[in-house]
């Protein structure tokens, strides 16, 4: 790509408060020193190429040139195109009378509720990931301290690392904008359950960048607040992956709307994998639903509704080896006789017949 010519209508380099209290807070910290920089450059009539402005702020082209667009959008700039070129012409100063909107503080995790992976994640713009050529990378891993780390903990998670481990890294950092600390983490975490598998590492990542999780506490309270949903999974799949939709539904109504705990949720896995020879979702909702429906919440309330299936079933099997004969007399409830005394009475009416 080309460079950027700046045109400046502003006579100084003062910054309004209204720029810092109300723009800063909700940009990338990196677009906020590319603008800085930029009218800096701009009041000293001094010209400057991407690749330079980049490699400044340790970014790629591609991200100064998403900053000019951010504040493009902000109504501080405007953009013209011109071939591989873009002029940015800085806009009159910031209006302070403007609201300031302070930056919402971040959500509480309830994690004894484990509702925090069925909340809807926060909506990001993602598009197909780029690629990136050898030759860049390397740039990157060269002069990029942190990227350098980025690929060294992949080589000790994996034992080797090729183009395609560092492509998708470095689109974890660049496209996903998580930072390089929760990549390291993530891939730690997944290389711990077992899970080598480049997809399956893109499909969580992109899950995290939708949920906004871009610090390593926010990435540990939501496998904290997940735990029990991956516990789950692993009933249904040796090697469990995000849950579907379908599956989240499902879960979602076992420990929230029921009030399951998890290990009964899993002892009806258990259940559904004797039964059928694998887990089944339908089948481990039915059994849920009747423990929900008479009141059991507790494994020692378990063993008891079992001990009285058992106790029935016996009783039914017992009364099924000994059948009560019917017949035209058996509605009718039989006298009850005094055979001692009959016989009683027998005894004196022989001594009375031979005259004792």
């Amino acid at each position: 790509m080309g460079s950027i010519n700046f045109k400046n209508s502003y006579i100084n380099m003062t910054l309004p408060i209204s720029f810092v209290e109300k723009h800063m807070p909700n940009c990338i910290p990196v677009y906020a020193l590319i603008y800085i920089y930029g009218l800096r450059n701009s009041l000293m009539g001094v010209d400057m190429p991407l690749q330079e402005l980049g490699e400044i702020f340790h970014v790629l082209e591609g991200d100064v040139v998403k900053a000019w667009q951010f504040w493009e959008n902000q109504g501080l700039v405007r953009l013209t195109h011109v071939n591989d070129d873009i002029s940015v012409e800085f806009l009159s100063a910031i209006d302070e009378d403007v609201p300031v909107k302070k930056p919402d503080k971040p959500d509480k995790v309830d994690f004894a509720s484990q509702s925090d992976f069925f909340e809807k994640p926060k909506e990001v713009h993602i598009s197909v990931r780029p690629t990136y050529e050898m030759d860049e990378l390397l740039k990157y891993q060269r002069d990029s301290p942190i990227i350098a780390k980025l690929f060294k903990h992949g080589e000790q998670v994996w034992g080797f690392i090729t183009y395609s481990h560092m492509n998708l890294l470095f689109s974890f950092y660049d496209w996903l904008r998580l930072p390089v600390d929760v990549i390291m983490f993530l891939m730690s975490y997944c290389a711990e359950n077992g899970t080598t598998d480049l997809r399956y590492l893109e499909k969580t990542a992109i899950d995290w960048a939708d949920r906004g999780l871009k610090t390593l506490d926010s990435a540990k309270n939501h496998l904290r607040s997940n735990d029990s949903v991956m516990q789950i999974m692993r009933c249904f799949s040796q090697n469990p992956t995000i849950p579907s939709k379908k599956q989240l539904e499902h879960i979602d109504k076992w420990l929230n709307e029921f009030g399951m705990p998890v290990e009964l949720v899993l002892d009806a896995c258990d259940r559904s994998a004797m039964k059928s020879g694998t887990a089944r979702m339908d089948y481990v909702d039915g059994i849920l639903y009747k423990w929900h429906e008479k009141g059991i919440y507790t494994m020692e309330e378990v063993d008891a509704a079992d001990a009285e299936w058992k106790a029935k079933q016996e009783s039914e099997a017992k009364t099924e080896a000994h059948p009560v004969r019917r017949n035209r007399f058996s509605n009718f409830t039989p006298r009850e006789r005094d055979y001692d005394e009959l016989e009683r009475i027998e005894h004196e009416r022989i001594r009375k017949s031979v005259g004792l």
